[in-house]
């Protein structure tokens, strides 16, 4: 059992038959926690001061004996790192002010990472308020400007409907102690309307307010997304209630985005990339990843076929007209959900896909290439019956050249006036990346007294022509040479 012992912050423990056990595994760790209760203050309060009151904490009742948890209020959110994750012992966990308070005190203990490493809270959505009306929570961004302030030794950061999505603020840093190492620290949590400083100027509306982020360490991955639930003023029922429906619907968040390869792209050539979730994920409708060719809009479509559980496949095909770089529009990687589309997790909860991405250089260029030149290596004259007659075909890029099982790509060679008189073979004597040579021997019965002809199209003859970076083939037609100073007598 890795469940930490927390010292009792305030008061005594109303206690409450456990109903419910929550248990999340890994293979070296198991959390098991029951049903929550609340810490409350049995002292005088001071209304000069914000009163900061314990959270919700998760122990057993003394008649359970499963949970060897004793008397002692457990207050924190607990995680050990697993297999180089982060896990935590809840996906959903709520906290109640008292009456006529507005600060919660929200507290972490975390064990296993490397030494003065840092433990951090990365905000996935903002503020989401429900007045706590009806049998059903109803989420929806919180509006006028409603936020909630964590507030640790070291910053203050102020989390809104939008303000600080994504961003990562310090909870602490590992401490050693003994067999290994523990961060052990809390925030203070208030909640208003507008202000300025570290509180509020007027009283936030009544209600259940949540806010999902996700846990992130030093050199390990990311915890799967937490709901922090939040109750000021509204009903016992309606917050425990969020806190179900968060705890059955759990939010999902990106552990990992796999781009693709960086390097050159051709024609049909696919553009993929991966996104993994910290849970399996239900997709609706067809979301896209909108990416950038050259300056020109593209869309990466999901890829039902290749998509499966926790991973989310994103693929694009190379087409005609692709020419320049590759990069995601806007120079962030960003899944768009059009209208009737969603990605949810199981039991419905929210996906929160936002994931930095590192892109990688990619260039696409989908034109084939094709010859620009033909030129006559050999010298002007007359030519008989065993003597070679050189030529050279210039690309418009560098190209490779891969021989057929018997023979070489060719050309034709044609009399001017006259019939064709045979083939001139690749050869790769002289031959550079834009440039090939191609042969023709002049053979008995030969007769060009006019001079020559060269034209296509190139014959591959089980061969390939592609170009060298982006391996599209080549345009096998050309622009016919005529060559009236290279005669052909063999009689």
């Amino acid at each position: 059992m890795a469940v930490g012992i927390f010292s009792r912050r305030f008061g005594r423990v109303v206690r409450r038959n456990a109903s419910r056990r929550r248990t999340s595994t890994g293979s070296a760790l198991r959390f098991e926690a029951c049903e929550p209760r609340r810490v409350l203050s049995a002292g005088p309060v001071d209304l000069m001061m914000p009163l900061t009151i314990a959270a919700d904490v998760w122990t057993a009742s003394a008649e359970d004996d499963d949970h060897d948890h004793g008397e002692e209020a457990h207050g924190d959110v607990e995680g050990e790192v697993v297999d180089g994750r982060l896990v935590t012992n809840l996906r959903s966990y709520g906290y109640e002010f008292e009456p006529d308070t507005f600060v919660f005190d929200v507290g972490f203990d975390v064990k296993g990472l490397a030494a003065e490493s840092v433990l951090e809270l990365q905000v996935l959505q903002g503020v989401t308020f429900w007045n706590g009306r009806g049998d059903t929570p109803r989420f929806v961004p919180a509006r006028g400007g409603v936020e909630l302030n964590f507030k640790n030794a070291t910053e203050s950061v102020r989390v809104g409907a939008s303000r600080a999505v994504g961003r990562s603020f310090q909870i602490g840093v590992a401490e050693p102690i003994e067999g290994g190492t523990e961060v052990h620290d809390h925030f203070d949590v208030s909640a208003g309307i507008g202000g300025s400083g570290e509180t509020f100027r007027r009283r936030a509306p009544d209600g259940v307010y949540a806010v999902v982020g996700r846990l992130v360490g030093d050199g390990v991955e990311p915890s799967a997304p937490m709901a922090f639930v939040f109750n000021l003023g509204g009903t016992e029922e309606a917050h425990e209630a969020a806190v179900e429906f968060f705890q059955t619907s759990p939010p999902v968040s990106v552990f990992g985005v796999t781009t693709p390869a960086g390097g050159d792209y051709g024609l049909g050539r696919a553009l993929q990339v991966t996104y993994q979730f910290s849970d399996p994920v239900t997709v609706r409708g067809n979301p896209r990843l909108p990416i950038t060719i050259g300056g020109k809009p593209r869309v990466m479509a999901i890829d039902r076929a290749a998509s499966s559980g926790e991973n989310l496949v994103f693929s694009y095909t190379t087409r005609a007209g692709d020419r320049g770089v590759v990069r995601p529009q806007g120079n962030q990687l960003r899944i768009q959900l059009p209208q009737g589309s969603g990605i949810s997790g199981e039991g419905g909860g929210v996906a929160f896909p936002a994931f930095a991405v590192t892109w990688p250089s990619i260039q696409t260029l989908t034109a084939p290439p094709r010859v620009t030149r033909v030129a006559v290596v050999s010298a002007d004259g007359n030519y008989g019956v065993g003597q070679n007659i050189d030529f050279r075909l210039t690309w418009d890029r560098p190209v490779g050249v891969q021989a057929g099982f018997e023979r070489n790509p060719s050309i034709q060679v044609r009399a001017i006036g006259g019939g064709v008189l045979g083939n001139a073979d690749l050869v790769f004597l002289d031959a550079t990346e834009t440039s090939y040579l191609f042969r023709y021997e002049v053979k008995a019965g030969d007769s060009a007294p006019r001079g020559v002809q060269i034209t296509g199209p190139i014959e591959l003859n089980g061969g390939l022509i592609r170009d060298r970076f982006f391996n599209n083939e080549s345009v096998l037609t050309f622009k016919a040479r005529r060559v009236p100073a290279i005669k052909i007598v063999t009689s």
